[in-house]
Parts: structure tokens; sequence; C-alpha cells
């Protein structure tokens, strides 16, 4: 075979091709691609790693990045166009402007930043420059073939247990296991874990559930199961009591310090441990942080701040002191399936 692709659905089989058609397929389903052969190639290498091809990749992302801000920054204006004409009617602005702020800051700023940044590191990367590039999709891949689906439960019983709360009365479930503080202070410590698996609304419980998958999904792929109840538990309790501190007076619900707590963990692994996590993969933990940064300042009066940086914190705490040998043996398997190119690919017409 001189010329084909293999796509990351299907890692062993390989898809020939002419040249032109293996250039047009880059440029169209580059996402999808993980491995191209040429004449050139020793074999099967991680697309991106002709210089040629790496310039597509770049060229066709580039441009989709343009396309998006037009949309993306539409959106913002309509957003704060909102914002104003809610203030200039409004005689109690921010309780009454709280959804549009949320909204607005986490569907229309934070993605209309993150484009733009994007381009600049675009920019950056030379024809001769693509080496993270390609690293990021060996990593990428080697997570998405990671067999894992203990972790997928917690979702399932954060959404559970608030139709449990739906069912028995919102305000009845929050005041009985929320962290209300004085009652806490009075005794009842464990509120401090039970406030974590309850939501104030559907919209809370929904981000949550969904953030919780995708980041529990990314450090099961290093860690056991345990690992990820022991980063919540914990970063749970820290959160809990930085609102206790910060926040004497108010009731707080939610697994947002538990979450963060995930994030914060895989940010400080991923840069401590830089030889066995790729760069891009860090950076984009780190930009999670602060898009989070961004939604508790467009939602202070009614976001607990204090629990997310208490939970944020709590799991960067716990990475400090973590050791590279279990990092390290977890993911060997991806110098010698991936890195090497040792995979068993066949010939697909």
């Amino acid at each position: 075979m001189e010329y084909g692709f293999v796509l990351k659905k299907y890692p062993q089989k390989a898809r020939n091709c002419t040249k032109e058609e293996l250039e047009e397929n880059i440029s169209k389903y580059h996402r999808i691609i993980l491995f191209v052969t040429t004449p050139e190639m020793d074999g099967f290498e991680v697309i991106g790693a002709d210089p040629k091809h790496m310039q597509i990749i770049i060229d066709k992302k580039m441009h989709g990045h343009k396309k998006a801000i037009a949309g993306i920054a539409a959106i913002t204006l309509l957003f704060f166009a909102a914002l104003a004409w809610q203030y200039s009617v409004s005689d109690n602005f921010w309780p009454e402007s709280r959804f549009v702020r949320l909204f607005g800051v986490a569907f229309g700023l934070i993605p209309l930043i993150g484009r733009f940044f994007e381009m600049y590191q675009l920019r950056s990367i030379s024809c001769d420059q693509g080496e993270a590039e390609m690293e990021d999709t060996r990593f990428r891949f080697w997570i998405s073939q990671q067999a894992k689906t203990s972790h997928r439960w917690l979702p399932l019983i954060l959404l559970l247990l608030y139709m449990l709360q739906y069912y028995t009365g919102l305000d009845a479930s929050i005041e009985q296991f929320g962290l209300v503080k004085e009652l806490t202070r009075a005794g009842e410590w464990w509120r401090l874990l039970t406030c974590t698996l309850l939501h104030g609304g559907f919209i809370h419980v929904l981000f949550n559930a969904m953030a919780l998958f995708v980041l529990g999904n990314i450090l099961v792929s290093f860690y056991r199961f345990r690992k990820l109840l022991w980063v919540c538990l914990y970063s749970g309790l820290v959160g809990g009591l930085f609102s206790m501190i910060f926040y004497p007076y108010t009731v707080s619900v939610g697994a947002s310090g538990a979450i963060l707590g995930v994030l914060g963990y895989m940010m400080v692994i991923g840069l401590r441990f830089r030889n066995v996590i790729s760069w891009n993969f860090t950076a984009q933990m780190i930009w999670i942080a602060i898009s989070m940064a961004f939604i508790g300042v467009a939602g202070f009066d009614f976001i607990d701040n204090a629990a997310h940086a208490g939970g944020l914190l709590g799991g960067a705490l716990l990475a400090l002191f973590e050791t590279s040998e279990e990092l390290e043996r977890n993911v060997e398997i991806r110098s010698h399936r991936i890195k090497d190119n040792s995979w068993q690919i066949s010939e697909q017409q």
C-alpha cells in the first residue's frame, strides 16, 4: 500500500487510496483519521507526521475557527444586548438576569475567547513543528481506547437523586440534607457530604452530570475507579469547608466542588508529568479552569465560588503528593501501541 489511512473508529483496518484522495480525506475528515501512510513513511504514522499533511490540517482548522467566530460573536452580542435591555427595564436586575448572564458567558464569551486562543496556537505551529499536535492525537486516541465503564454510574446516580428530590420536593430535600450552615455548625457535619449529592435545579444537575462524565472518563483512563471516588470525596469536603468559611449564612448544594477537584487533580498531574501526558491536553484542563472562573464571576450572586475554589484546590493538593509509578504503569501500553505503531493493521480496499 503506497497511500492509505486508518480511521479512529476502525484502528486495525487501513483504507487504500491515491495521493490526491488521501489529501482530500485529510482536509475533510482529519478529526476522525488516526494513521496515514505514504511511500516516504516507514509504515503507518500518526496523521500530521508529514509536514504537508500538517499544513492541510492547520489551514482547515483556521478556516473552521474563522467561520465559527462570526456565529459565536453574534450570539455574544445578542446576550449583551439582552442584558442591556433587561438593565433598562428591570428594577431588580441582578436576580432577574442571572440566567442571561450565565448562558451569555458559557455559550458566548468563553467559546469566543477559546476560538481566538486556538487560532493563536495554530499560527505558532509551522509545518516542521507539529509534534505537539501529533502527540495530542496519540494521547486522545489512547484515552478513547481504554476500557472504562464504572464511572458512568456516578452521573446516573446524580440524575436519579435529583428525580427523587423533585418527587419529594426540592426545598424540603435541600433543607433536610443540604449544606445549611447553621445546622452544620451545630453538629450535623454529615451535611458536608450529602450536600454534594443534591442539586437546586435540572440545569444544575445536568451540567454537573455531563462534567462528571467527561472528567471522570479522563481520570479513570489513568487510574482505578476508587481514585476517582477518593478525589471527589476529598474535594467535595474541602469545597464544603471553604463554603462554610466564606459563605457562612447561605445554603449550598451541588457536586461542583467535587467535579472541580477532578479538574484540579488532572491539571496538576499534567503539569507534573509532562513526559507522560500531552501538553495540549493539560492546556485544555487549564482553559476549563479559567472558563469556570469566568462563569463564577458571571454568577457571583448565586454561585458558591468558595466551594468551587475549595474543590479545585483540594484536587490540586492531592495531585501534588501523587507519585509517577502508577501513572507510568497505566500508560505503558501507549508507547507500545501508538507511538511505536505496533498495530496489526490489515488492508481494506
